[in-house]
């Protein structure tokens, strides 16, 4: 493979560089809940059902890019704990309808003011004018990861 292309003080590659150790970061450090089990994935899957109501298991692995044994090991996992539950459509038995359940969205609030409080201790080291700009930077990243085909 030929990698004459990369250019190591070109931005692109910085940024390459930086999301990767940024997202690790972010997971490991930001993200991160002592004593809490649940895994990314699940927190991922709760989330997206409690914006978006029921969804089908399969319309959820597309949207979190995960692959239908992955996402069947996370639904089972999520249905042990009762997070969340699923129900077979009736109309197609190989379809799975998935459902948050009270269980699930006391999970995903428990831990967003958790994850807030650690949030907001680790931004009170910035100047707001950081903060805002941090904002903007997320917001857009996270449009850009949601657009691509």
């Amino acid at each position: 493979m030929d990698y004459l292309f990369l250019n190591h003080s070109d931005n692109i590659d910085k940024m390459i560089n930086d999301a990767y150790i940024a997202m690790h970061y972010l997971r490991r450090r930001l993200l991160y809940v002592p004593g809490n089990k649940t895994m990314h994935h699940q927190l991922a899957i709760l989330t997206l059902l409690a914006q978006e109501g029921s969804l089908y298991s399969s319309e959820i692995a597309r949207r979190l890019s995960l692959s239908k044994p992955q996402m069947t090991t996370f639904i089972d996992s999520l249905v042990s704990t009762k997070a969340v539950e699923r129900k077979i459509d009736a109309t197609d038995r190989r379809k799975s309808l998935i459902n948050i359940t009270e269980t699930g969205n006391k999970l995903i609030s428990d831990f967003y003011a958790l994850i807030r409080k650690n949030f907001t201790e680790k931004l009170g080291k910035l100047k707001q004018e950081q903060v805002d700009t941090l904002a903007i930077a997320i917001s857009q990243l996270a449009s850009l990861s949601q657009n691509n085909p």
